[in-house]
């Protein structure tokens, strides 16, 4: 059996959530796998502090990406809120990844959401979208290792917030990594390890707070 093992030194404490991140964060309105409501909480909350500290919903950073969680375009697309091909189609252009999400002809309308502003203006869109990534990403690290379902889902936890952060493929990468499958550490994978561990304390957190 392969055995997953972390050994990376703890991320700096602001990284890591407090009581107070996780009474900040809404209740969510689907849940993230077998996660259980405080759980699954917990995580978003990880996830909101890593994007978005003071949970701001009608940001947008400086490569383009928007809302409290931080969505590109082709996460957008990718959950059905952008047309398909509206990354594609301004690929080669500066800004390509913003001009894509600013074009109102670009989105389709999905759950009442027309333009930037539509998804600005709202908050309970964005939180839907997280929870339908987190599945999203959980299918597709299912359908390539089948070492993913027997994880404990507190790492579980952590490599879908790896996957939020970098994609799908590097968290694979990195669960190669701690399987011992890939031999080297470099950089980036030394930063997505402390992601990993932000993910799976703040599952263990959500849990902690459910039981006091």
């Amino acid at each position: 059996m392969n055995q997953f093992v972390v050994n990376i030194p703890k991320p700096a404490a602001n990284l890591l959530i407090t009581e107070t991140d996780v009474l900040l964060q809404p209740y969510p309105v689907s849940l993230i796998s077998e996660f259980s409501v405080g759980q699954t909480r917990a995580i978003l909350a990880q996830a909101s502090k890593i994007f978005s500290p003071f949970n701001q919903y009608h940001s947008q950073d400086s490569v383009g990406r928007v809302g409290k969680y931080q969505f590109s375009s082709e996460v957008l697309e990718t959950l059905g809120y952008l047309k398909k091909g509206a990354t594609e189609s301004v690929k080669d252009q500066p800004g390509a990844n913003a001009l894509a999400i600013n074009t109102g002809s670009n989105w389709t309308g999905l759950n009442q959401i027309n333009s930037i502003t539509d998804w600005f203006n709202s908050p309970g869109v964005q939180e839907r979208a997280v929870v339908d990534l987190y599945q999203l990403n959980l299918r597709y690290l299912n359908s390539i290792s089948s070492v993913v379902s027997s994880l404990e889902s507190n790492k579980l936890a952590g490599l879908l917030l790896v996957a939020h952060v970098s994609g799908g493929s590097e968290a694979l990468r990195l669960l190669n990594y701690n399987l011992g499958k890939i031999a080297v550490l470099d950089d980036f994978l030394d930063r997505m390890n402390q992601y990993f561990y932000a993910g799976s304390s703040a599952y263990d957190f959500g849990t902690q707070v459910e039981k006091a």
